[in-house]
């Protein structure tokens, strides 16, 4: 059944549908909301001639912390991972509802002005919800669950069981639930998530001092739980093998960094990398290639602003091009686009140009210092998002 509403025909220099080869002078074909087709130059006459640009889908932001978009960029400090912790707690005490829901409303029109039309948003207390349903964007937000001892995991469950009631999922927005990291989240809780069968993301192996606290219960990690008084080994997760083992239990669950997982042999998974996040903590290589081989699904995210320069997902891309040679160009913008689509189960509907999907598109001016390949022309060049369109309308 067709959808009703204007029909259009865009052309460009370069259309990249994702599921596809790039078609030079290619078009558009889009009624109301959704595209009804692409097609080669010259089937149809055009109604909109974008002119020298590369168009593809609306990019796929996977993870992302809308809330820390307004976070000092002078406390910003990659050296040391809990001294950076502490700057986020201090950063989140000190900021007022009324500030939070500015940075929040900055953090969306930053990615949409970075050509994203699907986020996914690991929100403090869900709090991103309400101005997130009243945007253009669309994607998940995911409830963020904290709490390592009894009491502060109660607290938690409470608050999100509030939350879930009160919101009205949407077409284009889900809730989700993240289990913040095992450092944070009691077993019990952690298992709560699982159980909803709603999309899930958890950070985990982010760092050594995580790895080390999960299998000694001791270290620099250990010490610093118990001078802010959170520590409960008995509420901690008995290691990261166990963790994967959980969460494979939620066939919506997604892993966030991965940093220091070795072992990928045993079953596919679904991950987000941040990448620009992990050379601001690491010094080492992210094991991409390897996740990659294994057969794992990877989307990027930008994380927050707590650890990133912008909310630039192609920025993403662009990095691991320079940073990963090895990895194909149709393999990274698929992780800015159909991928993330996927791991925010929002691929039926987004991350690719054909019909039926709707119409998301972003397009970007051809840069006439990188090469010709209009993939490698975005991964290598250096031009920004010029318009993005969200369901068949520009904005």
């Amino acid at each position: 059944m067709k959808e009703s509403g204007e029909q259009k025909t865009l052309s460009a220099r370069w259309v990249v549908p994702i599921d596809g080869p790039p078609l030079e002078w290619g078009q558009v074909h889009i009624e109301g909301e959704k595209i009804t087709g692409v097609s080669k130059a010259g089937t149809i006459e055009v109604d909109e001639n974008l002119g020298e640009v590369i168009l593809l889908p609306g990019l796929v932001n996977a993870h992302t912390h809308l809330d820390l978009t307004g976070f000092p960029q002078e406390r910003k400090n990659g050296g040391n991972f809990l001294e950076w912790i502490d700057s986020v707690i201090a950063h989140r005490m000190s900021t007022t509802p009324s500030q939070m829901q500015k940075h929040i409303q900055k953090g969306i029109d930053q990615s949409l002005k970075a050509g994203v039309c699907l986020i996914g948003d690991i929100s403090a207390g869900g709090n991103s919800w309400d101005l997130l349903s009243q945007s253009k964007l669309g994607g998940v937000v995911y409830f963020e669950l904290l709490g390592l001892n009894r009491d502060r995991a109660q607290t938690a469950l409470e608050a999100f069981l509030s939350w879930i009631e009160r919101i009205k999922p949407q077409d284009c927005l889900s809730a989700g639930v993240s289990p913040h990291a095992p450092y944070t989240v009691r077993i019990e809780l952690l298992n709560f998530a699982i159980e909803q069968e709603l999309p899930l993301q958890m950070h985990l192996a982010e760092t050594l001092l995580e790895i080390e606290l999960l299998q000694t219960r001791k270290g620099p990690f250990a010490d610093w739980l118990i001078a802010k008084n959170v520590y409960d080994e008995a509420g901690m997760a008995p290691s990261v093998r166990n963790i994967l083992q959980l969460l494979d239990r939620n066939s919506q669950s997604v892993l966030v960094h991965g940093t220091c997982l070795t072992d990928f042999s045993e079953k596919k998974r679904q991950l987000v990398y941040c990448p620009r996040t992990h050379d601001f903590f690491n010094s080492s290589p992210h094991p991409l290639p390897q996740m990659l081989s294994a057969g794992w699904k990877v989307a990027l995210g930008t994380d927050g602003l707590s650890s990133n320069p912008d909310l630039d997902v192609l920025g993403e891309a662009r990095f691991v091009r320079n940073k990963f040679p090895q990895v194909s160009s149709e393999q990274i913008l698929g992780m800015i686009t159909i991928n993330g689509a996927g791991l925010l189960r929002m691929d039926r509907k987004n991350g690719s140009l054909m019909r039926g999907k709707y119409a998301n598109l972003c397009y970007f001016p051809i840069d006439l210092n990188a090469p010709v390949d209009p993939l490698e022309n975005l991964l290598l060049g250096n031009q920004s998002c010029s318009r993005v369109m969200i369901h068949g309308k520009w904005i």
